[in-house]
């Protein structure tokens, strides 16, 4: 029985057979194929005379390109350098246009400068620079050291009997403290947008405690400040005051002449001192610098 188990398992038809064999031939050439296809390419020599001319032309412009890039490099990184970090003192409302690109500033916002300055524009601190469109923190950030503001940023305006701003002669002085924007604009004939303006930074301020602020007003050319100044008083007892002692860093931050940093150092040392009992502790002790406290003195009261 187990013979013809075994008979019936490896017996072949002859087409079975012929199958065999055929597999068993494709199996064995492709065996000496793999074994001597190594042979074959390690034996095979190309010729590259007739490519020899232009490889080394090829070699010979790369090798002229790297010697001369790092010297485009290094040229470019010392224009660069030249160009754009050449700090100096600089005051922005003198400043001139090929001194502003030295420093690096962009023409938009060159131009911007110009023309804010053409228009009676005044840089009255550092900060106004940021004022100007286009103006990026980040690149202020790195001139601040640079930036002065000559005498504090304080312009004077003309003694009035001696300027050509004449005041108008039918109607009395304008108490500007008081004064509204149908006011400003009836009686001096300012334009009503230049009359909002300076409404709202007397808001802003407080009360204005001095003509020399007309300046301040965004905007406003020499022309209309003499005008303003020659038909206008103030009453500083209108002024509306802080109180030092009861106000929170954020509100403080708020006025004009200040800043947070200035904010924050007023309150520090506020709580290191439990009260301020007078207004030039701030100068005294170098809490603010002087002409920041001259300027936001008549603004802050301690009760």
């Amino acid at each position: 029985m187990l013979k013809n188990f075994l008979k019936d398992y490896f017996t072949f038809s002859r087409t079975e057979r012929n199958s065999i064999i055929i597999l068993l031939a494709i199996i064995l050439l492709l065996i000496i194929g793999n074994l001597m296809l190594p042979l074959l390419i390690n034996n095979r020599e190309y010729n590259y005379k007739e490519y020899e001319s232009e490889l080394l032309d090829f070699e010979r412009s790369i090798k002229s390109h790297n010697s001369k890039k790092p010297n485009t490099v290094n040229t470019n990184k010392q224009e660069n350098k030249d160009n754009i970090n050449q700090l100096f003192r600089f005051d922005p409302n003198t400043v001139n246009e090929n001194e502003l690109a030295k420093l690096g500033f962009g023409k938009h916002v060159i131009r911007n400068i110009i023309k804010y300055r053409s228009n009676g524009g005044f840089f009255y601190r550092k900060e106004d620079l940021l004022k100007i469109y286009g103006m990026d923190t980040s690149f202020y950030n790195s001139l601040v050291t640079c930036i002065y503001v000559e005498r504090g940023g304080l312009q004077e305006l003309p003694e009035e009997k001696n300027n050509n701003y004449n005041a108008i002669d039918d109607h009395e002085l304008i108490n500007i403290n008081r004064a509204d924007t149908s006011l400003l604009t009836g009686s001096l004939g300012l334009e009503r947008k230049l009359s909002e303006r300076t409404i709202r930074y007397r808001n802003l301020l407080g009360g204005y405690s001095d003509k020399s602020q007309f300046n301040e007003i965004y905007g406003i050319t020499k022309a209309q400040c003499g005008l303003l100044a020659a038909n206008v008083f103030i009453d500083t007892t209108l002024i509306r005051k802080i109180n030092i002692n009861h106000v929170n860093e954020q509100n403080l931050a708020k006025h004009p002449y200040l800043n947070d940093y200035y904010a924050k150092a007023i309150t520090k040392y506020k709580e290191y001192a439990g009260e301020i009992k007078k207004i030039n502790e701030l100068s005294v002790n170098n809490i603010l610098p002087e002409r920041i406290y001259l300027r936001i003195r008549p603004y802050l009261s301690v009760n």
